[in-house]
């Protein structure tokens, strides 16, 4: 993505996605107000960075090419989250918000597929709430289209190399159109990769935050909120999930702490 000013168009796209829960490429110039060039450049650009992904194809009425259906990832919600919870924090369109989780139960089970039984026991607003709270604080990541993953920079920069030397070259010899194929093999591999694990990294840092973040000033209403938690047996089983994990965490710290006063303390005394 080469201009900056263009992450507004990246954010249209993200916002036509998350109300309509799909979306086809052909339409998507009509609804942001751009030309198909722009528009593609930023589908592409997206889809290769997590923020959307391909939900199906649909065949041409025509016999032109097959359209293409695409719709959010975890990643593209969250940045979209991301930027409405910066700029309207205390005035989110909760009804909107609530259609948003309709569309993406999948991407968020213990939130968005719980939004119903959330709304029932009239906890809806403080989940809201929190959810605002944690995406306010994450970083956008659409200003780093321009940045290829650091780690895969020398992937790129040899793939780059090798296809010229394709270009360039009327009989490419084998070494070269087999390292080529090979670096882009392992760069798609890895890239799909970090964008599975950033997904499920993401799902279990919003959920853990939603459901189970203590907040000692707003003990109120995470007391209410828990209460309704424990009525719900996924929701009472990763709250219990998440207690055993903390005990052990700070079970292992707290030990690993002992010891260590142990060491400076033999040191003191030999002082």
């Amino acid at each position: 993505m080469k201009y900056r000013s263009s992450v507004d168009t990246s954010l249209e796209i993200l916002l036509v996605l998350a109300v309509e829960k799909e979306y086809a490429q052909y339409d998507m110039p009509k609804a942001v107000g751009k030309d198909y060039r722009t528009v593609l450049r930023h589908l592409q650009a997206l889809e290769q960075y997590g923020f959307i992904a391909l939900a199906r194809t649909e065949q041409a009425k025509k016999n032109g090419k097959d359209r293409k259906i695409y719709t959010l990832t975890l990643q593209g919600l969250s940045e979209l989250m991301g930027v409405v919870s910066r700029k309207m924090r205390d005035q989110v369109d909760v009804d909107s918000l609530t259609k948003i989780a309709g569309n993406f139960k999948h991407l968020l089970p213990l939130v968005f597929g719980k939004w119903e039984f959330f709304m029932e026991h009239d906890v809806r607003n403080v989940v809201v709430e929190r959810l605002v709270s944690f995406f306010y604080s994450s970083p956008s990541m659409l200003q780093y289209f321009e940045q290829p993953i650091f780690a895969l920079k020398p992937f790129l920069k040899d793939i780059s190399i090798l296809k010229l030397a394709r270009s360039k070259t009327k009989h490419p010899t084998t070494y070269v159109d087999k390292k080529a194929k090979r670096y882009e093999k392992a760069l798609r591999g890895a890239q799909a990769m970090i964008k599975s694990a950033t997904g499920e990294l993401k799902k279990n840092a919003i959920q853990r935050y939603v459901l189970f973040q203590f907040e000692p000033e707003k003990a109120a209403e995470f007391q209410k909120l828990l209460s309704v938690i424990m009525k719900d047996s996924e929701l009472r089983a990763f709250i219990l999930s998440e207690l055993e994990s903390s005990e052990k965490y700070f079970t292992t710290c707290l030990q690993n702490t002992r010891a260590l006063r142990e060491h400076v303390n033999s040191y003191s005394n030999k002082g």
